[in-house]
């Protein structure tokens, strides 16, 4: 049996399944979204007089099935972090001491975004005390509360967390999930800065490359669309985010790279006072 490998291919794949046969194609540009692929979806549905079909269900079915086939069994053997586990693992030290959190980030409201099966938990979360996990695959959520007995889990998409109230969290943390396929990454950052208390702060990683069979590690992500191996791609990315951050009004605290990913963290921009409104003094 061919194995599918990615996200385009397992939703025609699932829509096929379902006897939704008119879909042979889907949106192939980087900042295309799931709601661009529901949107075509819909399109060709219309032409083909299926004007009954829920996509929107369907589509978010077809990628959350699909990251549990991909994700749930990875583990410390297969990830290409684990190659470089220490140099991972201080970094992300070393970016909670410049957020100037360290001390405090144990007590913190925590929320993981993509948290997949969340076996790098159990070295970065196993002693938060208020502790959420989300993630849009339910094999992997699973997976990753039984490493995480403490945390409470919502199976969500980060540009949809419908169970997330304003203003609950002080940290938002999503490693290697903006990168995905269809992945919003603008209405995840939306939610990001809704969810986040006043400073709260966000840190967000990009995969940068990959481990091939010779265990030699190979910079850039593949085009899920061609299967070819893109080595301006994370950085493309990289740069996606840190616009969006700009443009919420973000302070952008620092980019860190290293080998398996690349780290960016900010804080929740709080305005002092109306820009319309004059300073005291001032004329």
């Amino acid at each position: 049996m061919k194995q599918i490998k990615f996200i385009p291919e397992i939703i025609i794949n699932y829509l096929q399944e379902n006897s939704i046969d008119f879909i042979t194609s889907l949106p192939k540009s980087q900042n295309d979204t799931i709601n661009d692929v529901v949107k075509h979806c819909i399109k060709e549905g219309i032409k083909h007089g299926k004007n009954d079909i829920d996509f929107e269900i369907l589509v978010r079915q077809a990628i959350s099935i699909g990251y549990d086939k991909r994700y749930f069994a990875i583990n410390e053997m297969k990830d290409e972090r684990n190659v470089i586990i220490n140099e991972f693992t201080n970094s992300f030290i070393d970016i909670l001491k410049q957020l100037n959190i360290i001390n405090i980030y144990k007590n913190q409201d925590v929320i993981i975004v993509g948290i997949g099966n969340g076996f790098e938990g159990k070295m970065l979360y196993m002693d938060i005390k208020k502790l959420v996990l989300v993630d849009i695959a339910p094999d992997s959520l699973n997976q990753a509360q039984k490493f995480l007995p403490q945390s409470t889990t919502y199976q969500e998409g980060a540009d949809k967390l419908t169970s997330i109230l304003d203003n609950s969290f002080d940290l938002y943390i999503s490693l290697r999930t903006y990168q995905s396929t269809y992945f919003d990454i603008q209405a995840s950052l939306q939610e990001a800065k809704r969810i986040l208390r006043n400073n709260g702060v966000v840190i967000i990683s990009i995969a940068c490359g990959y481990t091939n069979d010779k265990n030699e590690f190979v910079y850039g992500l593949f085009n899920p669309h061609n299967g070819i191996l893109e080595k301006d791609r994370p950085d493309m990315f990289l740069n996606t985010i840190k616009q969006h951050l700009m443009k919420l009004e973000f302070k952008i605290i620092g980019i860190k790279k290293i080998q398996s990913e690349i780290f960016i963290y900010a804080t929740k921009y709080v305005k002092l006072y109306d820009n319309n409104i004059k300073e005291v003094g001032k004329k």
